[in-house]
């Protein structure tokens, strides 16, 4: 576990790097850290992911006063929940695991197109209630600039409960985020994107605690064959995969893996052609 002073020179030499490699984006995480300082002292949805690592890491190196919260929810992928604790671990993170069940939600469960609205807006009044009563200032979420281009209810969870996004006020892209993560030699800067489980399930149809289970253990098996851009679409007795486009298919190797598939409930089991597609159930 390293001292705050070592990041803070790490953050000074990462400025400098980028100066010379990428002034735009060197510019960008200028602007990016100023943001932070201003705020003083904040509560982080610390998921795990690529954007809430970056956040969370300056966050706790900027301010004052910051806390990493992190739900542990059914629909957050266990080894995702491991991986967030062992980045707190690591950066000496101020991180709480926060017990958290959407699927007492029955606006969430129903699935709807605002499922991600009632989703955030759940966590996000918690997380302002924790900010109210432990005497922080702000709200933080990792929402980045590209998150204005797909369909995001989410972010009308943000405004609701002013949420502030440092990352996508900086204009960061995902590509900036990566690259920045990078020079900060952050593990996270090449980690695949990760949406919640319930990003599997179709639009309408109700989303269950056994259906998650099924789309975790079965994207786990495919993960282990090696690859990096996973997902296994949920269509009730139909298992649809999705692998990254740019990645090697070995048919032979997941035909491997259909009897383990199938043993999870499903009765069909698909492979995508068009491949890995974020939000594919979007459209």
């Amino acid at each position: 576990m390293e001292s705050r002073s070592t990041f803070a020179v790490d953050i000074k030499k990462t400025l400098e790097l980028l100066m010379k490699e990428d002034p735009k984006l060197a510019m960008k995480f200028l602007k990016l850290c100023d943001i932070i300082k201003k705020c003083e002292s904040g509560v982080v949805a610390f998921s795990g992911g690529v954007d809430s690592s970056l956040l969370a890491y300056l966050c706790s190196q900027l301010l004052g006063k910051s806390l990493c919260v992190t739900a542990d929810s059914p629909t957050l992928p266990r080894n995702e929940l491991s991986e967030a604790k062992e980045f707190a671990r690591k950066y000496n993170l101020n991180h709480r695991i926060l017990p958290h069940n959407e699927l007492e939600d029955e606006n969430f469960k129903r699935n709807d197109e605002m499922r991600c609205f009632y989703c955030k807006d759940g966590l996000f009044c918690i997380l302002n209630e924790i900010k109210a009563n432990e005497g922080y200032i702000h709200v933080f979420d990792g929402s980045n600039f590209d998150d204005l281009d797909d369909i995001r209810p989410g972010r009308d969870a943000a405004a609701k409960n002013h949420v502030k996004s440092p990352l996508l006020e900086a204009e960061l892209r995902k590509k900036d985020i990566r690259a920045i993560s990078k020079a900060l030699a952050l593990p996270t800067w090449d980690k695949p994107q990760m949406a919640c489980l319930s990003s599997r399930f179709p639009k309408d149809m109700p989303i269950d605690e056994e259906g998650l289970k099924k789309i975790e253990i079965a994207e786990n098996e495919l993960k282990m064959l090696g690859f990096h851009d996973v997902r296994v679409r949920y269509h009730g007795d139909l298992a649809r995969i999705e692998i990254g486009k740019d990645e090697e298919l070995d048919l032979s190797e997941i035909r491997k893996l259909v009897p383990k598939i199938k043993d999870l409930g499903f009765k069909f089991v698909t492979l995508d052609l068009e491949g890995y597609r974020m939000g594919s159930l979007n459209k």
